[in-house]
């Protein structure tokens, strides 16, 4: 039976790891309990000290489920309230708005202690291990529900919740409970592999990391037995804004109409088969047509949407 892609249409109103961490704790002004952690984690083999800000819900629940929750490429949220570190304005109100709804919530500085700048793509890690490597030590720890760990990231951050569909994705333990992915480009994917978790991803329908990969690719996975939606978002951008417009920058969206899939043996192949190599992509993929709008007038909605998404699989 032909697989159909579940798409849905909102316009809104308005790894490894070592097992030892040091940690900063202090109340913030809502008395949530906020802590500060270093950590360590790998990203294609390579180790580095990493950090993370985790915000408890101020009640007295034995465990809570955990959201780790990772930055895109700008961290434009600004820093972490108890320690070093920095993530972004998606990860940010987040850290506001989920322990409202009894979620505590872990956000990663994937860039920590680096130089590396939004421009640097070619250099960015795989952010996803360090999730990994966090959840490792934090589903030991009591206050924390090890079976409800969700995963969410925004543009970057949301392609690494898009690798745990790769066939050798260590999940460190008990796979996701759930993921979202918001704005994730899809123009790079891993081979689609069948999990256990439900999935949601977010698109703008102005986005200049175009909606058919991401479409292609939702199809690519429901075929692959997942369960997962595509939810677009009428009038955003790639930022969930209403303000959208094409800067000159760099991107990596050239690929949208003939997305790449990568094989666990590192193989490469476009969507209608021909072969590439990352060589090829990297001249292919990257663009110069950015984007700019940062009104963010979708985003509270959006997470919103996420954070119901997240409560119905608990």
């Amino acid at each position: 039976m032909r697989q159909i892609v579940s798409i849905v249409f909102l316009a809104f109103g308005m790894i490894s790891c070592v097992e030892t961490a040091s940690k900063n704790v202090k109340m913030d002004t809502e008395r949530s309990v906020v802590e500060y952690i270093n950590f360590q984690g790998s990203s294609r083999g390579v180790s580095s000290t990493l950090a993370a800000e985790i915000i408890f819900p101020g009640t007295k629940n034995s465990s809570f489920p955990l959201i780790i929750t990772q930055h895109g490429s700008s961290r434009d949220g600004g820093s972490f309230h108890s320690g070093k570190g920095r993530t972004d304005e998606m990860s940010m109100r987040l850290m506001t708005q989920a322990p409202k709804r009894g979620f505590a919530v872990a956000s990663i500085d994937a860039f920590y202690n680096t130089s590396i700048k939004p421009s640097d793509k070619k250099k960015f890690p795989k952010a996803a291990e360090y999730a990994v490597s966090l959840k490792k030590i934090l589903q030991k720890d009591p206050r924390i529900d090890a079976s409800q760990i969700f995963y969410v990231g925004f543009s970057y951050g949301a392609a690494q919740v898009l690798a745990s569909y790769s066939s050798d994705f260590d999940f460190g333990g008990e796979q996701w409970r759930a993921v979202s992915a918001l704005e994730p480009g899809c123009n790079v994917v891993p081979e689609p592999t069948k999990r256990n978790f439900p999935a949601i991803i977010f698109k703008g329908t102005k986005s200049h990391y175009y909606p058919s990969a991401c479409t292609w690719y939702t199809q690519e996975l429901q075929k692959a037995g997942n369960e997962i939606e595509l939810v677009m978002v009428n009038g955003a951008n790639h930022f969930f804004s209403s303000d959208g417009r094409i800067t000159n920058g760099i991107a990596f969206n050239g690929c949208s109409e003939n997305p790449v899939i990568v094989s666990t043996n590192g193989s490469m192949k476009h969507a209608d088969g021909q072969i590439t190599d990352r060589t090829k992509v990297l001249t292919e993929c990257f663009t110069k047509k950015a984007g700019g709008g940062l009104n963010r007038r979708y985003l509270d909605n959006v997470l919103d949407q996420t954070l119901s998404f997240f409560e119905k699989n608990i």
